[in-house]
């Protein structure tokens, strides 16, 4: 089994998308291959201009139905905005009427058997998710975007309407309708439909039955130029369009199983695979063998290189597929007439209300988690705007403290310099005073010499001896007067001689 993508896996939300060509177009709708931001998604984009707002998107109910499908594509994005509705869905390869135009409407037997086998397993898938198509034609029948797969897949919901849906566990089938307006194409549409009658999921059958019915024959009722002429035209010439072509007889036992089958039946889509994969074995084919479409498409643009959703089904896989019931068939399950298949109006308001409500809510959620978020961010802002000042102020600090130690550094050189100059001073003072001592040391010198002069003078110099006694007397007078004056000091020599014979000192002491 082929595993889910990557999409199935994601919410649904709105998104950017890049157009790269335009896949096909329509009255009212473009389709585009897109690619996301990334260029990791391709997908198909489906715009459609709406006359009328429509509040019921039935294409987009089907494609979330099919988010755990295998057997069908997916809803990948979706947006609306007045007049224009913008469905983004997986992306799909070309489409059945591409192929027949390529081939001119000429395949072989296995190739026709393999396609309706495929065809119906896709519309089983549907049907087991309890809508019903109401539109099946070549261009809504499309092969896999990848070469190496033989998947189809169903495209174009437009026109499906919802049939069953499970309440508690248990299916409920909606009742039919006692008229309905025509839906679909009018080649390949029911009989029914031409009765203006509810549609059931074999009225989906008819129309697999005549597209590839169509691809072996003409359809004879295509010609027909009166919309009433056709209903009966399919009911006489079906016969005849069986009978005209040996592959086309296997499908008349499966026209008996779907005729014998009403609005509220089950089909058998067991028996009919069982039909026609008989028919498959006994021509000897295989589910490998190549398409007669493979050569041609095998440079066509509409293909992916990525193997990504290589064949990988086995026969033994395909028919449990088959086996499996989901959606049981029976007028024991269709609803009342009475009581609405959709809740009634008051509980759809209701339910619409609380849907709202909760997005509101939801939104105000992610309103106020936004403010939080917001809040928590001005918080780290300022937490952090307090940290760059809280670190400025750190840098300040350092600086003061850096100026303060190099005003300290400043102040112990200031002081060594004074120190050094009052050391300088102190040394100077004491050169002087030690100068000035030499000087005194000078100056007393001369004041003994002088003395011992005096003194020399005193023993040396004696008067003489005289007879008068009148010389005796005055010289002892002299002599008693003498000694008072010779004892006196000599004055001291000027200041201007001091300091000159200080500055002589030094250089009498070297000669010394």
């Amino acid at each position: 089994m082929t595993p889910l993508p990557i999409w199935n896996q994601m919410e649904l939300s709105t998104s950017t998308w890049i157009p790269l060509n335009e896949i096909a177009r329509g009255d009212v709708s473009v389709v585009f291959k897109v690619t996301d931001m990334d260029e990791k998604i391709e997908a198909a984009m489906k715009v459609e201009r709406l006359k009328k707002e429509s509040k019921k998107h039935i294409e987009k109910e089907v494609l979330e139905a099919f988010r755990d499908s295998h057997y069908s594509l997916h809803l990948i994005d979706y947006s609306f905005v007045y007049p224009f509705r913008i469905t983004v869905m997986s992306l799909a390869g070309p489409n059945l009427a591409y192929i027949k135009e390529l081939m001119h409407n000429k395949f072989s037997d296995s190739t026709i058997i393999r396609l309706a086998i495929r065809t119906l397993m896709a519309l089983k898938d549907l049907h087991e998710h309890g809508f019903i198509h109401r539109d099946l034609e070549p261009g809504n029948i499309a092969l896999s975007v990848c070469k190496a797969s033989r998947h189809v897949y169903l495209l174009d919901f437009g026109e499906a309407r919802q049939y069953a849906r499970c309440e508690n566990g248990k299916w409920i089938l909606r009742s039919p309708r006692p008229k309905i307006p025509f839906r679909g194409t009018v080649q390949y549409c029911s009989p029914t439909m031409h009765d203006n009658m509810e549609q059931g999921r074999v009225d989906d059958l008819w129309m697999w039955l005549y597209i590839f019915c169509e691809m072996r024959v003409y359809l004879p009722w295509t010609d027909s130029t009166m919309l009433f002429k056709y209903g009966p035209r399919k009911r006489n010439l079906l016969d005849e369009v069986l009978n005209s072509d040996p592959l086309l007889t296997t499908f008349i036992p499966i026209v008996k199983i779907m005729k014998a089958t009403k609005f509220a039946d089950r089909p058998d889509y067991f028996k009919i695979y069982e039909i026609l994969a008989n028919k498959l074995n006994s021509m000897g084919a295989k589910w490998t063998d190549s398409m007669d479409y493979d050569l041609i498409t095998e440079r066509n643009p509409c293909f992916s290189k990525n193997l990504d959703s290589e064949e990988k089904m086995t026969e033994e896989q395909i028919t449990a597929v088959f086996q499996e019931v989901v959606v049981p068939g029976g007028l024991q399950y269709v609803l009342d007439p009475k009581v609405p298949f959709y809740q009634t109006e008051k509980e759809l308001k209701r339910k619409l209300e609380k849907e709202r409500e909760e997005k509101r809510e939801k939104e105000r959620e992610i309103e106020k988690e936004k403010e939080k978020e917001k809040e928590l961010l001005k918080e780290k802002e300022k937490e952090k705007e307090k940290e760059k000042e809280k670190e400025k102020e750190k840098e300040k600090h350092r600086e003061k403290e850096k100026e303060a130690v190099k005003e300290k550094e400043k102040n112990k050189e200031k002081e060594k310099i004074v120190t050094r100059k009052s050391n300088k001073s102190k040394e100077v003072v004491k050169r002087i005073g030690s100068a000035e001592k030499t000087t005194e040391r000078t100056a007393d010198t001369p004041s003994k010499n002088v003395e011992m002069k005096s003194k020399q003078k005193k023993t040396v110099v004696a008067p003489p001896k005289t007879k008068n006694a009148k010389t005796s007397s005055t010289s002892s007078a002299s002599r008693q007067t003498s000694p008072t004056q010779e004892n006196k000091a000599p004055p001291p020599p000027p200041r201007t001689l001091i300091k000159k014979k200080a500055a002589m000192a030094p250089t009498k002491l070297k000669v010394k």
